[in-house]
């Protein structure tokens, strides 16, 4: 999520990496209905890429999570890009979400719990980070062993020459799932609240359409 091209590369790697399909002709998956789907998202989005993962392929992208890791089935992605009006366009709003499956339940809230402000924090959500200047921030989140559901929110800044991010993202672990959603724009600043409060929305309608889906 770096800049256009960086965007555009990291569209590539996936479909490379994972043997995704672009829109037009997308696989199915199992996975699919819990992923963010075009009514979830506020204004007109493209979808970019989407696609299965492995286990080989998540500890290709840095393994975030270190070991717990090993618990993990499957996972699946989509990536999605703002569509703007007309120039002069602003930096478009990008969204990843991604849906992880462990083996047990205790293993997903390992894998959330073991998430930290640093760069192993790269390849979570399919992000590629640029190796210059980075920022991670652990924001408040609902992690209490009594809870039925973890998350674990952070907001991340990059910048190295002209390739830029500043996103906002959170895990959140229930059952043997842990789905990650990923709101940012390839741009040097932005407003985290913006993007949380977007974060926000797209959750939102996850939740109401995944819930009448069941």
């Amino acid at each position: 999520m770096l800049s256009r091209p960086g965007w555009a590369a990291t569209a590539a790697i996936a479909l490379a990496v994972f043997g995704v399909s672009c829109t037009g002709e997308p696989e199915s998956s199992e996975l699919d209905r819990f992923l963010c789907a075009p009514e979830d998202l506020t204004g007109t989005y493209h979808e970019l890429a989407r696609g299965e993962m492995r286990p080989d392929d998540l500890r290709d992208l840095g393994n975030p999570g270190g070991e717990v890791a090993e618990g993990l089935e499957r996972g699946s992605f989509v990536y999605y890009s703002e569509a703007l009006p007309r120039p002069p366009f602003e930096r478009p709003t990008e969204v990843v979400c991604q849906v992880l499956e462990f083996e047990t339940a205790e293993s997903a809230l390992a894998w959330v719990q073991a998430l930290e402000p640093d760069d192993s924090l790269e390849g979570m959500a399919l992000i590629w980070l640029p190796d210059g200047e980075r920022e991670f921030t652990a924001v408040e989140s609902n992690d209490t062993p009594e809870a039925d559901a973890v998350s674990r929110r952070f907001e991340l800044s990059a910048s190295e020459g002209d390739s830029h991010l500043t996103a906002v993202t959170e895990s959140y672990g229930q059952d043997t799932l842990v789905i990650t959603m990923l709101v940012g724009q390839a741009a040097e600043a932005a407003d985290h609240d913006v993007q949380w409060a977007q974060l926000a929305e797209i959750r939102d309608a996850w939740e109401v359409r995944t819930a009448s889906e069941e």
